[in-house]
């Protein structure tokens, strides 16, 4: 029994799994990008630490205000790791379903009906499908995650830097 629209259907599931695939490389695309600027923020903020701590106290005569820098130097440095922690976590190996295996379709459909093996394409197709959406869910809400966090650590460490530049050159006009 011919059935008239199952060209259409895999061409659907086919469309599906490699709109998936295309998403896996936005995810991935997206995590090196927070993982190359949390790194970078780090960097430049372990590398200003000694400095920032040096020019605190000769800049600063209040305690409470080199507490509050050093934590906020501190809170910046941990959400960069953490937003790294999950960016890593997107970029890790994963387990996708790309079905079918070539040799079985090969062995046990070569010679059945067209219509027949496309229905077993699908079949094979739709839990794939399924697996696969379950694994680029989570990407997504690590990526979504890691590019907040960023996005604070960012916050904090522009506000921190246009802070000390404001001290410096008060410092310098007195």
């Amino acid at each position: 029994m011919a059935l008239p629209s199952t060209d259409l259907v895999l061409d659907e599931v086919r469309r599906r799994l490699d709109f998936q695939f295309e998403l896996s490389d936005s995810h991935d695309f997206k995590a090196s990008i927070v993982l190359g600027t949390s790194g970078i923020v780090i960097a430049m903020l372990l590398t200003a630490l000694p400095l920032a701590q040096a020019q605190l106290d000769s800049l600063l005569k209040v305690v409470e205000y080199k507490t509050a820098v050093l934590a906020a130097i501190g809170i910046s440095l941990l959400v960069l790791f953490v937003s790294i922690i999950l960016s890593i976590t997107v970029l890790w190996i994963r387990n996708y379903n790309r079905p079918p295996r070539l040799e079985r379709l090969r062995n046990y459909y070569i010679a059945e009906p067209k219509e027949e093996t496309q229905l077993q394409l699908i079949d094979i197709f739709i839990p794939a499908i399924d697996n696969n959406e379950k694994i680029l869910k989570r990407q997504t809400y690590l990526i979504r995650a890691a590019t907040v966090l960023l996005s604070i650590g960012l916050l904090i460490f522009i506000s921190l830097l246009s802070w000390f530049i404001m001290i410096f050159f008060k410092a310098i006009a007195v």
